[in-house]
C-alpha cells in the first residue's frame, strides 16, 4: 500500500470514528440515521485488524490506539440488531460506550471534533 492509499485509509478511519461519536448535545436524528447506515459497512472495513496494522506500520496508529479500535469493533459487532436505530444510537448505553471509546481514540490522534 502506498503513502496516498494509507493517507486515504487513515482519513476513512477517522471519519468512521467520528461517525460513532456524534454530537449528542445538539442531536440531529437525520444525521444519526445516516451514520447508522454508513456504519454498517464502514466499521467492519476500517476497524479491521489488517487495515489497523497497515496504519500502525506507517506510524499513523500506536498499539494502544489499535487495541481501542479493535475493542470498538468488537462492541459494535455485539450490539443487538434491535439497537441499530436512531433512538438507541442516541441514548443506549452500548452506543454511548462505543462513542466514549471513539472520542478517546480521536483525542489521542490529536483530533478535536468540536
Amino acid at each position: 500500500m502506498n503513502k496516498k492509499e494509507n493517507n486515504e485509509l487513515y482519513d476513512l478511519l477517522v471519519d468512521t470514528l467520528m461517525m460513532v461519536n456524534p454530537d449528542r448535545k445538539n442531536p440531529n436524528p437525520n444525521e444519526f440515521e445516516e451514520h447508522l447506515v454508513e456504519l454498517e459497512g464502514d466499521y467492519y472495513t476500517f476497524f479491521h485488524i489488517d487495515n489497523l496494522k497497515k496504519l500502525q506500520n506507517e506510524n499513523k496508529l500506536n498499539l494502544a490506539q489499535v487495541n481501542k479500535i479493535q475493542k470498538i469493533r468488537h462492541l459494535i459487532e455485539n450490539i443487538e440488531p434491535a439497537l441499530w436505530n436512531v433512538q438507541a444510537f442516541m441514548f443506549d448505553k452500548s452506543w454511548i460506550e462505543v462513542s466514549v471509546l471513539a472520542l478517546d481514540v480521536l483525542k489521542s490522534l490529536g483530533i478535536n471534533k468540536r
